[in-house]
């Protein structure tokens, strides 16, 4: 059910033990009782293909063109400034260097090899007010994804807002927790991104994947609020107790009021996305048994990503 896109994996250690010892134990309850999450659901597909945009995209055109072309050039880049597509517009109408056709030619020819559905970011601050998600979809068209993300470009379009459902559910934040490089946020390099687990839609029920796909229609048109919101909002009313309401107000800079509006305000389209990822994982627990999984993960998460808030301001 679960197939990995696997170089290697990062050895988590007594870091994580120590530190995120409830994140780790649930995640490895998910693993080990999860029915179609164990090895036996679980391929190795090593000729899916990641990379990472390559930084000099249309700027390295543009530098090109302050040193090798003729002063009007020069000209129309100080009238439209930053504006590179306008530059290339007007530049592509005018310019008769073989040089520089040769070298835009092999530029975008590399590129298009890297056309993709689904883009992760690599440096993830899961505690930021303005992250909303992990991994984007590119609409109806492929794109290059800019160079802040990592692009995934083997899989097809249903492929891509299948495993979007998947890596934005909470399951896979915790997924993230336990692979990531250990610093105070989240680096998920293309090795890393490769070690983690999605989901093989040849081993969906087509009712799996339909309601999936319902899913993800259903929210792709929704406003996000940033993911720490996402999951503190959704953490039960009984665990809501047990959190430490003037450590959140402190760390997330929040008032009472803000904190009480969001405590009491469950953000439903998170829970249907975790809710129908949990019932793939454990397709024979009942609904109450799923919602109580549920609780406890996004209890824990926002235990975890206020430490992880507390390190990135330290």
């Amino acid at each position: 059910m679960l197939k990995e896109f696997v170089i290697h994996k990062i050895e988590d250690g007594d870091y994580f033990e120590e530190i995120e010892p409830k994140i780790h134990r649930i995640y490895q309850i998910i693993q080990n009782y999860g029915e179609k999450f164990k090895n036996e659901y679980s391929i190795t597909l090593d000729k899916l293909k990641t990379s990472k945009t390559p930084k000099k995209t249309k700027k390295d055109i543009i530098n090109y063109l302050k040193k090798e072309v003729p002063e009007w050039v020069r000209e129309l880049i100080s009238i439209f400034g930053n504006k590179q597509d306008e530059i290339l517009k007007h530049t592509r109408k005018m310019v008769s260097s073989q040089s520089f056709s040769s070298y835009q030619t092999s530029w975008e020819n590399y590129l298009k090899g890297k056309l993709c559905y689904l883009g992760t970011i690599e440096t993830f601050h899961i505690e930021a007010p303005n992250t909303y998600f992990f991994a984007y979809f590119s609409g109806d068209q492929k794109r290059i994804f800019s160079s802040i993300f990592n692009n995934v470009f083997s899989l097809d379009e249903t492929e891509a807002k299948v495993n979007c459902i998947w890596l934005n559910s909470a399951i896979n934040l915790l997924q993230l927790f336990v692979e990531r490089i250990p610093t105070g946020w989240f680096k998920i390099r293309i090795y890393v991104l490769e070690s983690l687990k999605i989901i093989d839609i040849q081993r969906l029920k087509d009712a799996e994947k339909e309601d999936l796909l319902k899913i993800f229609e259903d929210i792709s048109d929704k406003e996000f609020p940033c993911i720490w919101q996402q999951i503190l909002r959704n953490v039960s009313i009984v665990d809501v107790s047990l959190l430490n309401k003037e450590l959140i107000c402190e760390t997330f800079k929040i008032s009472d009021y803000d904190y009480e509006n969001l405590v009491n305000n469950p953000f439903e389209p998170r829970i249907k996305m975790d809710t129908a990822i949990l019932k793939i994982i454990f397709p024979r627990k009942k609904k109450q048994e799923i919602k109580g999984i549920l609780n406890q993960i996004y209890f824990y998460l926002i235990d975890e990503i206020l430490v992880a808030k507390q390190l990135i301001s330290k």
